[in-house]
């Protein structure tokens, strides 16, 4: 019997300290996060001067339309609201990735890690899927053969994306 009251207190706590870690925890910088992501997710960093932009709440309709088209070919759509950012995360934003302050921008990151396209209007995500074809096994982009494309829709492989910004994609590989 005199075990209950020790139980009772052992688990307040622990709820305590659990409730507590929880909210002390920072969340992952851009950085780390667009670190942990390399070689496992194409990035898709959605930034905006509030969540308010008429162009930012456009692109995430058309991004919540298609979440399970966009998780099957392994993209990551990460929010970059500038007013919502901390001063680190704003830095490596506009300096690192080249976002400017005042306007919207979508930056599609490929898994090497390399900026792949910017654009300052939001991007359809047909245009995203088009870009990466799987083959049958899955592993990397390479169109498949003619009938395994018309299996999929008569959907033809699409050329890579011009790389815009060479310095950037030297900049975001450097952060490993």
């Amino acid at each position: 019997m005199h075990l209950r009251p020790f139980l009772r207190a052992s688990l307040l706590l622990l709820g305590l300290f659990c409730l507590l870690t929880a909210q002390t925890s920072k969340p992952m910088s851009l950085e780390q996060t667009l670190r942990d992501s390399r070689w496992k997710k194409r990035v898709l960093l959605v930034a905006a001067p509030t969540a308010e932009h008429a162009d930012f709440k456009t692109q995430k309709a058309l991004l919540a339309a298609n979440a399970t088209e966009l998780a099957e070919r392994d993209f990551l759509v990460v929010d970059a609201v500038l007013d919502q950012l901390s001063a680190a995360d704003k830095q490596f934003l506009l300096k690192k990735i080249g976002v400017q302050a005042g306007q919207f921008s979508a930056v599609l990151i490929g898994k090497d890690g390399g900026v792949k396209e910017k654009s300052r209007r939001p991007i359809a995500p047909a245009d995203l899927l088009g870009r990466w074809i799987r083959c049958r096994c899955g592993s990397r982009r390479c169109g498949g053969s003619s009938a395994e494309l018309a299996k999929r829709g008569n959907l033809t492989p699409q050329p890579p994306l011009q790389k815009r910004g060479g310095a950037m994609d030297a900049q975001i590989s450097r952060m490993s």
